[in-house]
């Protein structure tokens, strides 16, 4: 079902309106709807583009943290008889450094 409605529309708009009608096919109807229909869908893409770089940015600092800790395990690393991990004083100054500022570079 359509509705009915009443838009204004500067000069340059509705030329750049009436190119994209002829280089379509479209009516000058079909052309507003479908370009409003391309710029929700465009607001609604950035929006997830957004979230992705959002998670992104939390893969590199947690892949960062993780190459850190492997940095310090073989700076570490007792080659002649190994530790026991739990009581290795090294690892616990490595961990209390990076629980009181994890994912600081």
């Amino acid at each position: 079902m359509m509705v009915k409605t009443k838009v204004s529309l500067t000069e340059s708009v509705d030329q750049k309106v009436n190119e994209y009608r002829l280089i379509n096919g479209f009516n000058y109807s079909q052309a507003i709807r479908r370009l409003v229909e391309l710029g929700v869908e465009s607001i609604s893409n950035k929006e997830k583009i957004i979230d992705i770089y959002k998670k992104l940015d939390d893969i590199d600092l947690q892949s960062k943290y993780l190459r850190k800790l492997i940095e310090q395990f073989y700076s570490d690393m007792e080659v002649d008889g190994g530790t026991d991990p739990k009581n290795c004083t090294a690892l616990k100054i490595f961990w209390s450094k990076r629980m009181r500022d994890p994912f600081n570079d």
